[in-house]
This record gives C-alpha cells, sequence and structure tokens, in this order.
C-alpha cells in the first residue's frame, strides 16, 4: 500500500469522497468525535461530508441536538454524539482533569477539588431550568458566589464542569458559545464501562480514519500508548492490516476500494479529522512546507487545499458583500484540471455557506 492508496483510503473512510451520510449527527457518530475548536471550521468540517448540506443545516441541527459540543480529548473542543458522551466523557475524563489540574499547578492557582466542587454545584444552579449563560456570565454567577473566577481560574472552572458532564455548549448567542446543564441537553444513553468503552472507542477511529496507526489512535484519543494497544488488541481481529515503513495501519476491509482520488480537490477546515486524527502526517503534508504556514507553522492550525488527498496549499476567505472570496497560497503551481477542481471545490464552499463564492 503506497502513499496514494492511503490517502484514497482515508478520504472514503471519512466520507469525504464517499458520501453515504445523510445528517450532521450521522457524520459525528462514524466519525466518533470531531474536534471542533473553531466554530465555523466544525460547521464545514461536517458540510464537507455532507454534499448537499448548508450552513443552516447544520446549525439547525445543533439546535435540535444531533450532536453535542464539549471540552474532550487533549481538552479541547469536540463533537460528540448525544446518546453516547456520557460514557465517552467518563472514558476520558481522567486525561481531561490532568490537563486541567497540571495547568492550574503551573500557574499557581490554588484550585483545589473543593473548589471544582463547589463550583460544579453553583454552576448547576445557575443553569437549571433551561438557563443558558456565557462563559464571562458564568464567572459574574461564581464571583457572586464567592468563588475567585477572575482570569485563568474563570477558564479553568467551566472546562472542569465540562469534563465532569455538568455542563455542555448549546447554540449561540450574538456569536458567543452558550453552556447550559448537560442532563437537560442531552438525554440519557448508553453507558459503556471498562474494557467496553476503551473496544467500543478505537472501533469507532479505526473504522472511520484508517489506514491509521496504534500512535495514530494514541495521538487522537489522547490514550496512552499503553491504553490504546489493549483497547487495539480487543478488535484486532476486526479490522485489516498492513506493515508500511515498519509500521502497522489498520483500516476496514468491508469499506470496499476507495474512489480514484488523483486530481481531485478539496478545501479542508482547520483542525479537520484528515489532519488532526493522526500523529504522523508525512503521507498527506511534506513537512518542507510548513515554512509557508502562517507563524505558529503547524498543519492543524491553517484551512489546507488537498489535490489528490495531499495538502498543496492552505487558504482563507474573506466574506465581503455578496459573497466570499477564497484565498489560495499554493505550495505548487496546479495543472489545468486541478485548478478546475479547485474552482469546483470552492464553488461547493459558497453553497455550503449560501453564497456566490470565487477564488
Amino acid at each position: 500500500m503506497g502513499g496514494g492508496e492511503v490517502r484514497g483510503r482515508r478520504l472514503h473512510a471519512q466520507r469525504i469522497t464517499h458520501h453515504t451520510l445523510k445528517k450532521p449527527g450521522d457524520v459525528v457518530r462514524w466519525l466518533g468525535a470531531v474536534q471542533a475548536q473553531d466554530y465555523h471550521g466544525s460547521l464545514w468540517a461536517l458540510g464537507l461530508r455532507l454534499p448537499d448540506a448548508t450552513v443552516t443545516d447544520i446549525e439547525r441541527a445543533i439546535a435540535e441536538k444531533e450532536f453535542i459540543r464539549t471540552s474532550f480529548m487533549r481538552g479541547t473542543v469536540h463533537l460528540l454524539p448525544p446518546e453516547d458522551i456520557r460514557w465517552m466523557l467518563r472514558l476520558m475524563a481522567p486525561r481531561i482533569r490532568s490537563l486541567i489540574n497540571n495547568t492550574a499547578r503551573s500557574h499557581k492557582l490554588g484550585l483545589t477539588e473543593e473548589i471544582y466542587e463547589k463550583s460544579n454545584v453553583v454552576i448547576a444552579d445557575a443553569l437549571a431550568g433551561g438557563n443558558a449563560l456565557t462563559r464571562p456570565e458564568l464567572g459574574v454567577v461564581l464571583t457572586r458566589a464567592g468563588i475567585d473566577a477572575s482570569g485563568l481560574r474563570g477558564a479553568l472552572i467551566p472546562q472542569r464542569a465540562l469534563a465532569d458532564g455538568v455542563i455542555c455548549y448549546a447554540t449561540r448567542r450574538g456569536g458567543k458559545s452558550m453552556l447550559v446543564l448537560l442532563e437537560e441537553w442531552a438525554p440519557p444513553g448508553a453507558m459503556l464501562e471498562g474494557d467496553d468503552a476503551l473496544a467500543e472507542f478505537a472501533r469507532r477511529y479505526f473504522r472511520s480514519h484508517g489506514p491509521a496507526t496504534d500512535r495514530d489512535y494514541s495521538w487522537w484519543s489522547g490514550l496512552t500508548l499503553t491504553d490504546a494497544r489493549r483497547s487495539l488488541a480487543m478488535i484486532d481481529r476486526e479490522f485489516a492490516h498492513e506493515i508500511i515503513d515498519g509500521e502497522t495501519f489498520r483500516f476496514s476491509a468491508s469499506e470496499g476500494a476507495p474512489t480514484d482520488i488523483a486530481g481531485m480537490a478539496h478545501l479542508l477546515p482547520n483542525y479537520d479529522e484528515y489532519i488532526v486524527g493522526y500523529k504522523n502526517r508525512d503521507v498527506v503534508f511534506d513537512p518542507s512546507h510548513a515554512k509557508r504556514l502562517d507563524a505558529r507553522g503547524n498543519i492543524l492550525f491553517n484551512h489546507t487545499i488537498a489535490i489528490g488527498g495531499q495538502i498543496v496549499g492552505t487558504w482563507k476567505r474573506i466574506v465581503k458583500k455578496g459573497g466570499v472570496r477564497v484565498v489560495p497560497d499554493l505550495f505548487r503551481a496546479l495543472k489545468p484540471a486541478e485548478r478546475g477542481a479547485l474552482a469546483e471545490a470552492v464553488e461547493r464552499y459558497g453553497r455550503f455557506l449560501e453564497m456566490p463564492a470565487d477564488c
């Protein structure tokens, strides 16, 4: 299996080229979890996998609770299936709490378990009955209750409440994310425990992200490599294997052969699962191009252009009166057919935004 086949299988498994899903919630369920650090980027990540969807459709799905936004793997915001959010949070909560505690300790913030417990009660009382507040508004509530929520404390206390499954994000108000009680926003669902939870989470990753390695899964999930390998041992027989450069790649053989992706163009949002889902990204991104990225030099933070599954540039959008302009920064010159494919991808993005688009 060469790099082209790896890229083709990943695009196919991630439903970027193999369009079988009907609703935004279906995309989240299929991928297991979708990074949503950038709100608008996450909307397009779903729209990219639903050819006829618009931004209105995705935001309606948020309001209709097809999926839930919360702090999750690696301490970042993700979209999760509502029926699975509780067992997924329980699986990852110890790691998220550890990240929060390490941050609090490194900044000498004096946040203790007693303070988190008290804060969770205050937050739950403030949001009970269908109330929705922004993080700064919760800070005011906490301060009135005698809990210091200034500075970084005002970010970490709600983040801990997210990890504890007390709250989650709801729809936005005035461009700001609103926080609500999880028990009022998401119905009770399955509660997998222990090895069952580990196995199911790994299963969802490899079916939707393969071909991938154990190190890719460990990075994506935030699990230790030991736990990642233990969960893989439970499901290994369900997946096909291919050894490439000494590493074992697993993928779902039942997915069938991928589409011929040569010359196909896709506009990917920042943090898209096609990139963030893997520790080693060399098969899709030539690291020699890192100097062409923004000052942070990390491909994850950039909107990217893929031709044949290979990242060939980045893009930015300029929303103007009457439309949106996509501004590409290409790493190489495109062939005429590739330029045509990119133009089609831009048009598709415009249809998603429900406005004309050009580049």
